[in-house]
């Protein structure tokens, strides 16, 4: 299941999943990550390490880590460069199992959450960390940061955002894998209280 992950202030959407999202910032030498395993092809069970320390063990496709909560649930880390990869469960060698290899830092500023997704096709997986603003938006408002995590999807824009039956709408365009994009849209009558159509 190659799906856009969708996720904001108010609410955090993966495939099939919903949490309200909320948190609080901590040491600020430690950064907060939460990571979605989303490398369709990899081997079902991933560790993942965050500057040569084990994070998540045992990771699943699809899986998001910690397990989403209410208020959002964060791991800490070391702050600064940091190397992050994954492996195999159980395996380390990075000339064996290695699914997403130290190839590029990722510069986590402390005292800031990130969601942390590891994407494309297990030949060329990367982990990417994008940082979350978990501000409330304006009041009347709800406001959505989209992920394309999904190699297979050329996807370019637009993606549509709707409260059935009410029209839909596109406040998110231009979503290249792989990316983020932000889109803030006014409530229809229904909006607040039903469910959303994303395509």
């Amino acid at each position: 299941m190659n799906c856009p992950l969708v996720e904001g202030p108010a609410a955090y959407v993966g495939p099939c999943r919903l949490s309200i999202v909320a948190t609080s910032c901590g040491s600020t030498n430690q950064s907060q990550v939460r990571v979605i395993n989303a490398v369709p092809d990899a081997p079902n069970n991933l560790d993942v390490y965050f500057n040569g320390s084990k994070i998540v063990t045992d990771m699943a496709f699809d899986a998001v880590s910690p397990t989403p909560s209410t208020p959002a649930a964060y791991t800490n880390v070391a702050s600064g460069s940091i190397p992050i990869e994954a492996f195999t469960t159980g395996n380390t060698s990075t000339n064996s199992g290695a699914i997403v290899p130290a190839n590029i830092d990722a510069n986590l500023i402390g005292a800031t959450p990130y969601t942390v997704v590891l994407d494309g096709y297990s030949t060329e997986a990367i982990a990417e960390a994008f940082e979350d603003f978990n501000t409330p938006p304006t009041t009347g408002y709800v406001e959505f940061r989209v992920i394309n995590a999904s190699p297979a999807d050329p996807r370019t824009g637009p993606m549509f955002i709707s409260s059935p039956p009410a029209p839909r709408t596109s406040p998110i365009t231009q979503l290249r894998f792989p990316t983020s994009a932000t889109g803030r849209r006014p409530p229809t009558k229904t909006f607040p209280s039903s469910p959303l159509a994303i395509g």
